[in-house]
């Protein structure tokens, strides 16, 4: 209740870094998380507490593809990943002309931004691209595997350079740039907001059913 630490935990993730590419394994992503909650919520069940609540953060603009079957078709494409510092330029170009700044929060369509690296899988792997329906932002996944729904908060959309501020929606223009339609992205939702509850029939970590995230 006075907002102590009463306990943590910590798993490292692995990066595979080439060039100027930085990648995380989905399944390393999702066996550290599963350590990281089980041995939490172990130790609560121990001294006879539960979880009340699960609140996610952002890893920044780390984003993966899925295909039709949810699966995923690349690794997650890390924030630190430079491999769009050259193609950048066009999605610069045709954004910047529709005022960029005033719906994304940034200035510019940075080559981090999930805009830019979207762009240049699509020009880069096209036969790869061609199987993506589902864009996943790393937050997302982690919302998916505790409650089932795909979702993120305006905070985290508007950082991608795929969102507007303005509009309070996907933004088209920036789709259309990336070649893709609103529906593979997550929904969005106020930031705050709980996208569901938790079910262990999806992902057994330990937590109870119906736990907030």
């Amino acid at each position: 209740r006075e907002l102590n630490e009463v306990d943590s935990e910590r798993h490292a993730l692995r990066y595979a870094r080439m060039d100027q590419r930085v990648e995380l394994d989905v399944e390393d992503m999702d066996s550290a998380l599963r350590r990281v909650v089980s041995a939490l919520t172990g130790r609560a069940a121990k001294r006879g507490e539960s979880l009340r609540a699960v609140g996610v953060t952002s890893q920044a603009q780390t984003f993966t593809l899925l295909d039709e079957d949810r699966a995923p078709i690349m690794p997650f494409v890390s924030w630190m990943d430079k491999r769009a510092v050259e193609s950048c330029g066009e999605v610069s170009r045709k954004l910047a002309a529709l005022d960029f700044a005033e719906h994304a929060s940034f200035h510019e369509p940075a080559p981090y931004l999930q805009v830019s690296l979207i762009n240049h899988v699509r020009l880069e792997t096209p036969r790869l691209f061609e199987r993506c329906r589902h864009v996943l932002p790393l937050p997302s996944r982690l919302v998916e595997r505790l409650t089932g729904v795909t979702a993120t908060d305006r905070n985290l959309a508007a950082m991608t350079g795929l969102y507007s501020m303005r509009d309070d929606s996907w933004w088209a223009p920036a789709l259309d740039v990336c070649g893709l339609e609103k529906d593979v992205l997550p929904d969005c939702l106020p930031t705050g907001t709980p996208a569901g509850t938790t079910k262990r029939a999806l992902a057994d970590y330990g937590i109870e059913d119906g736990v907030p995230v």
